[in-house]
């Protein structure tokens, strides 16, 4: 019983860090960016990736540039 209450608990810890750092879209820069090759890159939406943490997997999302 106590490995399932711990399985859920972390479960429920990495749900918490998700939605938290998913809320913060402070990556959005515009509709355009400076890219490093000197360009402008445009803003092609949000992409997600899943990281496998202690806490267990996490999908987080970003803001995309294409330059």
């Amino acid at each position: 019983m106590e490995g399932a209450l711990r399985r859920r608990v972390l479960q429920l810890a990495a749900r918490a860090i998700e939605q938290r750092v998913n809320a913060d879209q402070s990556d959005y820069a515009g509709p355009h960016r400076p890219c490093p090759c000197g360009h402008r890159a445009r803003y092609a939406g949000r992409r997600s990736k899943r990281f496998t943490t202690v806490l267990g997997e996490l999908t987080l999302t970003r803001a995309y540039y294409h330059c």
